[in-house]
């Protein structure tokens, strides 16, 4: 695999993706909408065009190995969502049209009552609105990635991402025996190695540091 398109590289996650993908040799095609990100590497390749928009994905994927989908909006509006399902339904489909079969998706620790109960069970549907609006969003992506026979996919479920270094990770299934955060490079490389990883494929795994 050499040729990865990551989708939401202009964020902090995407961009440690990019830079991550680079330091391993492979090739990352960006595909941004407006404000063409600056990565100092030499192996990017820009794509403009819209995450949302069929045509737009089906163009980035040419000759793309595998994605990474790291796409998305900070907080948000506040207000419920489809943003992540349908980004996540055009790019299934961009990507049956491509032929390409790998696929690496973030999620959010907190899905189907994963992680803390009395942090995404309690705290969030009170405190953080705007989180519960995403996590429930993530859980139709979730859903429809399920059905999926043609796509080899994995989904990483990540808590708070902060600044940082790469540490030792955590990972379990449930999100119950993990921490409340990540590493920004710690997360991109949880990322990276669930792209080559052959074995998981089809789960969904909760990681933190």
């Amino acid at each position: 695999m050499k040729r990865v398109l990551v989708l939401g590289a202009s964020g902090l996650s995407g961009a440690k993706v990019v830079a991550e993908l680079c330091a391993r040799a492979y090739v990352a095609v960006v595909l941004y909408r407006s404000a063409k990100p600056a990565f100092d590497f030499q192996t990017v390749e820009y794509v403009q065009g819209d995450a949302t928009r069929h045509d737009d994905l089906v163009r980035a994927l040419d000759g793309v190995d595998g994605v990474i989908n790291c796409i998305g909006f900070g907080k948000g509006t506040g207000k419920a969502t489809s943003f992540f399902s349908d980004v996540g339904q055009a790019l299934i489909e961009a990507m049956k049209e491509r032929g390409v079969t790998h696929l690496v998706t973030m999620s959010n620790i907190g899905v189907f009552k994963t992680g803390n109960r009395f942090i995404y069970g309690g705290l969030v549907p009170i405190v953080m609105r705007w989180l519960k609006h995403i996590i429930d969003d993530k859980e139709r992506l979730e859903t429809a990635l399920a059905g999926e026979r043609e796509i080899q996919w994995v989904c990483a479920r990540f808590p708070n991402i902060v600044e940082g270094p790469a540490r030792a990770t955590k990972c379990d299934e449930d999100g119950k025996s993990v921490s409340l955060s990540i590493t920004s490079e710690s997360m991109a490389k949880v990322l990276v190695d669930l792209l080559a990883d052959e074995q998981r494929r089809g789960v969904c795994l909760c990681f933190s540091n």
